[in-house]
């Protein structure tokens, strides 16, 4: 079960950070997991929205270029040595992660990340086979 993350080169200054926010929120689109890394001149931001067809459209539409990618979004445990299970799951299939950021949903009290993995399916595989729970697309678009 995976999960459509949007990523944007935007110049490092804040008021394009804050029109590409503004162009989503005009359309009704909720921000659940947003990360920014760049240098002094650019930035990625990389986000995963509830809408992300909707997302795409406004900001294509308004000449700003996106990627779309699977990521999942995994809860975990709220405790120590949760994530490592996580990574204990993945290693003997040979999934490996790329980068991950915290999702702001919860399922009660378990924290979720947003993950990009070498293998989405597989991962997503190997990770509800060992009981972890993966939320959807449709559920991050109903919990808002």
């Amino acid at each position: 079960m995976n999960v459509t993350q949007l990523s944007v080169t935007l110049e490092n200054h804040a008021p394009q950070l804050m029109r590409l926010t503004r162009l989503l929120a005009d359309e009704g689109v909720n921000l659940r997991a947003l990360s920014l890394a760049g240098s002094s001149d650019f930035s990625i931001v990389r986000f995963v929205p509830d809408y992300p067809q909707a997302a795409r459209s406004v900001l294509e539409g308004a000449g700003i270029a996106t990627v779309a990618s699977e990521v999942l979004a995994v809860c975990l445990d709220n405790e120590p040595g949760s994530f490592s299970a996580l990574l204990a799951a993945l290693v003997p299939a040979e999934i490996h992660v790329e980068y991950g950021y915290p999702l702001s949903n919860q399922v009660g009290d378990r924290p979720a990340l947003v993950l990009r993995v070498s293998d989405p399916a597989g991962a997503s595989r190997v990770l509800a086979e060992q009981g972890f729970v993966l939320l959807s697309q449709d559920h991050l678009a109903r919990s808002g």
